[in-house]
């Protein structure tokens, strides 16, 4: 995917760690997986089989931001079941599904999407005035600064470690960097140069330091997060050390006059690696070949 992206020229913007709610598409997976677990009950192997009438049902359900369904807003018509189908051929007839003329249909259609939006809104405005009456001024911290991060340690009981008994916040850590009003990248005491992931401010909290001569040092150090490298950017950078990574030679078959194939190999680590990348020797061309039934009428 990061070869996909980087060939298109997009660029990826990652949420922050353990943060959901920066993404809304998570919104619609908390219920998605509500409605799984009511369906499959205890056979939990078959729930991509009512997938079908979850997204059925999603899709069909009045919003309580637009009041409308999603199925009518972008089809300007409510969905019809199969059980409609066969039950009564005239309620369908009768509805407003079969329209002898389309311009009136469309200028009402415009002024739902346009009741709808406004219904959004107004709908965004009132979770705003109930979620200020419960808000809290947001910390913010400086470059260097040291923070301590909430852990989310998982039990392991032949280490010996349960995650009731872990603290619930570890450190010390660095601010390298703030991304966002919200966000910001950390580094270790260690390599204070070297991004160990992007947090958001929930997730971090001022560390005090007391009078002790012993240092503190985290319990659980976090790991590196965030995007990969690519294989080809790690060939860059081992040219660039003069290190040139092994590489698998490489097979092809060329044919000859009589019509028979011939095998060659070469070793791909004596070619010399770009000092860009380029999204065009990613993948390998293949040789062009005849099937084998011709091979076979050839020879």
């Amino acid at each position: 995917m990061q070869q996909f992206t980087y060939c298109l020229g997009i660029q990826q913007s990652l949420i922050p760690v353990y943060h959901p709610a920066s993404n809304p598409e998570e919104r619609k997976n908390r219920d998605l997986k509500i409605q799984i677990s009511i369906l499959v009950q205890r056979d939990h192997t078959k729930w991509d089989e009512v997938l079908p009438s979850i997204r059925f049902s999603m899709n069909t359900v009045p919003n309580l931001a637009t009041g409308y369904s999603p199925a009518y807003l972008n089809f300007a018509r409510e969905l019809r079941t199969p059980t409609d189908v066969h039950k009564d051929l005239r309620a369908i007839i009768a509805s407003e599904t079969v329209i002898p003329e389309i311009t009136p249909y469309l200028r009402r259609h415009t002024d739902i999407l346009l009741s709808a939006r406004e219904n959004n809104e107004l709908r965004q405005d009132s979770s705003k005035l109930y979620a200020d009456k419960h808000f809290r001024e947001t910390v913010v911290f400086n470059k260097g600064q040291k923070v301590l991060v909430k852990t989310h340690i998982l039990s392991k009981s032949d280490a010996g470690l349960s995650s009731k008994f872990a603290p619930r916040r570890d450190g010390p850590y660095l601010i390298l960097n703030q991304l966002s009003p919200t966000s910001y990248e950390l580094a270790t005491l260690t390599h204070p140069d070297v991004s160990i992931g992007k947090y958001h401010v929930s997730a971090l909290h001022p560390f005090v330091e007391d009078d002790s001569d012993s240092p503190v040092t985290p319990l659980h150090e976090l790991r590196s997060r965030g995007r990969p490298s690519t294989t080809l950017q790690k060939d860059v950078a081992a040219k660039s050390r003069g290190a040139i990574p092994k590489r698998h030679p490489k097979t092809t078959q060329q044919s000859t006059g009589s019509g028979v194939p011939v095998t060659t190999t070469s070793d791909s680590s004596s070619t010399s690696l770009p000092t860009q990348i380029d999204c065009s020797i990613q993948r390998p061309r293949r040789s062009k070949r005849p099937p084998k039934r011709y091979q076979d009428a050839h020879v």
